[in-house]
């Protein structure tokens, strides 16, 4: 199932609608902003790839930022633990499928929509390709 701004527009005017918003507490839409108030999601997460580590944050404005890989170990083999995430590579809006999945759209010919979901371990998987540990929590 693939969703865009209007469709995650539509779905927060239902909620409010039948009056979920503030029960849930899934979505505020104070100034016309939609405000994501919790989910699991949320947070910082670091994978590695190739010998780079890579970060994607999950931000309470419903926005995915991926940060550049950087490389995971120095000269002499020891990882590399960065305090920082880097430059912003992309940045993009997410939907939230249910409790434990969203998904970020793709642009232009990027390729599919990327899945992104909570494991039971609290890990997250991303595109069923990575696996991510969260590193900061909004």
């Amino acid at each position: 199932m693939f969703f865009n701004r209007n469709h995650l527009k539509t779905f927060c005017l239902l909620c409010v609608t039948a009056g979920l918003v503030l029960n849930s507490g899934c979505y505020s839409l104070l100034g016309g902003t939609h405000m994501l108030i919790r989910h699991g999601i949320l947070g910082i997460w670091e994978y590695q790839s190739d010998g780079k580590v890579y970060r994607r944050e999950f931000t309470r404005d419903m926005k995915c930022i991926s940060y550049c890989g950087r490389p995971a170990f120095d000269n002499d083999k020891n990882p590399i633990n960065y305090t920082d995430n880097g430059e912003a590579y992309w940045i993009r809006e997410y939907v939230i499928v249910d409790e434990a999945k969203v998904i970020v759209p793709r642009t232009g010919k990027q390729g599919q929509d990327s899945l992104n979901e909570l494991l039971l371990d609290g890990r997250l998987n991303i595109e069923n390709r990575y696996v991510a540990k969260r590193v900061q929590v909004e």
